[in-house]
Formats: C-alpha cells, structure tokens, sequence
C-alpha cells in the first residue's frame, strides 16, 4: 500500500520541482497532500499505540504495590517488565509506523524527487 502511495508521491514532488505555471504546481501540491494524508493516517495509528505503551508504564509505575501481598507484587513485576518493550507495529518486520517513519519517509520522498529534477536539469542541458 505504501508503495502504491510513494510512487506517485514522488512524481508529485517532482512535479512541483518542474512546475513552470502556478496553477500545475499548485494541483501538485494539492495531490501531494491529499495522498500523503492517507498515508500520514496510518503512521497516526502506529503512534498512537505506540504513546499508549508509554501510558501504561506510568500508570503502572504509580500504583501503590510494595505494601501490598506477595501475589500482587509478583504480578505487578511481570507487568512492569513487560510494559518496557515498546510495543509497535511493524509490518513484515522492515520498519516502525510512527511519526519519525513518516517524516524519513518524506525525507525521501523529495529526495526522490529532487534526484528526478536535476537529472531532467542535466540532460536538458546537454
């Protein structure tokens, strides 16, 4: 699916680069957007249960257990072990949706981008 959203994300920034007119750049950049919101919607997802793990912790970490019977105090340490590995999701186990992958990802989205444009501007020039 990202593929399928990248692909003509970095032809819109490629547009905008190239763009001689205002109103071409313009419905670029509006394509732009509009694609990359969608695909900013699914990072938001992965944040979101990524900021939830870090809830948890805290709210862990505040109850009061040391006083407490040895059951609970056993359960309370396995909780806590737990809420430190961060949960994620990862699809197929290559990258991390959350806001620092989406910004990478629009890093090289106009690198792309920009990679497109100048060879465009060397082989015009020759």
């Amino acid at each position: 699916m990202q593929v399928t959203i990248m692909l003509p994300s970095c032809v819109d920034a490629y547009s905008i680069l190239k763009a001689t007119e205002l109103r071409k750049a313009a419905v670029s950049v509006i394509m732009f957007f509009f694609t990359n919101l969608i695909l900013f919607t699914i990072y938001n997802n992965g944040q979101q249960i990524f900021n939830e793990n870090d809830r948890l912790r805290k709210s862990l970490l505040e109850v009061p257990w040391t006083d407490k019977p040895r059951w609970l105090r056993q359960s309370m340490h396995i909780m806590l072990t737990q809420a430190n590995r961060d949960v994620q999701i990862k699809p197929y186990g290559i990258f991390v949706l959350n806001y620092m992958s989406f910004a990478d990802l629009m890093k090289f989205t106009f690198s792309v981008g920009n990679v497109l444009y100048t060879r465009k501007q060397l082989t015009s020039q020759t």
